[in-house]
């Protein structure tokens, strides 16, 4: 949130996939068994969080979504 002014899409994500607390917001591994969501606290823990620049930081976040969802497809 401090690398950029624009919390847009911080806003989106948890307006259209949750928050990632909730766990009615998980689905099963079928590999290890455990629950895992796709909200915007599992997004967020898969970035690493070094970038300081804004665009790198929305890039960041943009491909940790793209992972997390990807994740969620295969899982369904």
């Amino acid at each position: 949130m401090q690398a950029s002014q624009d919390l847009y899409p911080l806003i989106d994500y948890v307006n259209f996939k949750g928050e990632g607390t909730d766990p009615a917001e998980t689905a099963l591994d079928k590999e290890t068994g455990e629950r895992q969501g796709w909200g915007l606290k599992q997004v967020l823990l898969k970035m690493n969080g070094t970038a300081n620049e804004p665009m790198a930081v929305l890039a960041e976040f943009a491909d940790a979504a793209q992972f997390v969802l990807l994740q969620r497809i295969r899982r369904r």
